[in-house]
């Protein structure tokens, strides 16, 4: 999945693009598909006479996706364990800001700047009552492309589009003079 959502630095990763739109639609799909999964998972696991905080204790918060990420293009997706009988999560820094609350296990957390950021994560019961929280933080480190690569990128870009435009025109012309003298000519 990461293969899906990383490793692109071309126009495909801009808001509203046909690619962008794609690869959101196909993260909501994979979330919502790995919810139903752990759900069921979760259901068949989970003890009508056992207390919230018991429960918590027993089932860890524990993130699946690596304690250490990196990212050239300043978003990540976090990926954790399930709680059972959690119907909100929410994805917190160091600072205490939530940067994510839902129902899936799983953010997308875009619009990092560069530096170092670290991630915790908490599950809630439908009362409002914390079930459990992570012990191990994910660190992300955010390491935008360097502005001579964009640059060179787009000179080479450029230099592509120019090339194409210029076949094209010397091609149309060529043809143009190519083409049979003793042309038929309708008349009405």
């Amino acid at each position: 999945m990461d293969m899906l959502f990383t490793g692109c630095s071309d126009t495909s990763t801009l808001p509203g693009h046909p690619v962008t739109l794609l690869r959101l639609a196909m993260l909501v799909l994979l979330s919502m598909l790995t919810f139903a999964a752990q759900s069921l998972a979760g259901d068949s696991t989970t003890n009508s006479n056992s207390k919230p905080g018991a429960q918590a204790q027993s089932n860890p918060l524990k993130f699946t996706s690596s304690p250490e990420l990196t990212t050239r293009e300043g978003y990540v997706t976090l990926t954790w364990s399930a709680v059972p009988d959690a119907t909100r999560y929410e994805v917190f820094d160091d600072d205490g800001l939530v940067m994510y609350s839902g129902v899936f296990p799983q953010a997308f957390i875009s619009g990092l700047p560069d530096g170092v950021y670290r991630y915790h994560v908490r599950a809630f019961s439908a009362d409002g009552t914390e079930l459990a929280r992570s012990v191990d933080a994910t660190d992300v480190t955010v390491s935008h492309w360097p502005y001579y690569m964009v640059w060179l990128l787009f000179a080479v870009g450029f230099i592509v589009t120019v090339a194409v435009v210029t076949v094209i025109v010397v091609g149309e012309r060529w043809s143009e003079n190519d083409e049979p003298s003793n042309r038929m000519k309708v008349t009405t």
